[in-house]
């Protein structure tokens, strides 16, 4: 074994060590559910923590992305600008960004909170 491939995997030791120490933004409880839903098991405290940090991860590129489009989209419209220059994500800013990372999503035809009474 050379010498950079032990020392790369001291350095993934020392890596894996110190996320049992790092508090996830993504509960590990969340993460446990989702695994186990997708039937993987993983006892390991350290792999959950990792694939927290690589959702958080996702989901930071995917708010900054769509962050981008409505930027985008708001200096190519003048009449859309807001009198108190706040800026409102919409659902195509998203669905744009999430095509952009390999997700599609379909916004629904029709929605109604409560049934339509005759």
């Amino acid at each position: 074994v050379s010498p950079q491939a032990m020392e790369d995997l001291e350095e993934l030791g020392q890596f894996a060590d110190s996320l049992e120490d790092w508090v996830p933004t993504i509960p590990d409880d969340v993460t446990t559910f989702f695994l186990h839903k997708s039937g993987v098991p993983c006892p390991d405290v350290r792999i959950t923590r990792l694939i927290s940090l690589a959702a958080q991860k996702f989901v930071t590129e995917v708010a900054q992305s769509a962050l981008q489009n409505c930027k985008n989209r708001t200096a190519s419209s003048k009449q859309l600008q807001r009198k108190d220059n706040k800026t409102v994500l919409t659902l195509e800013d998203l669905a744009a960004a999430l095509k952009e990372a390999g997700v599609t999503i379909n916004k629904p035809e029709y929605y109604a909170d409560k049934a339509a009474s005759t």
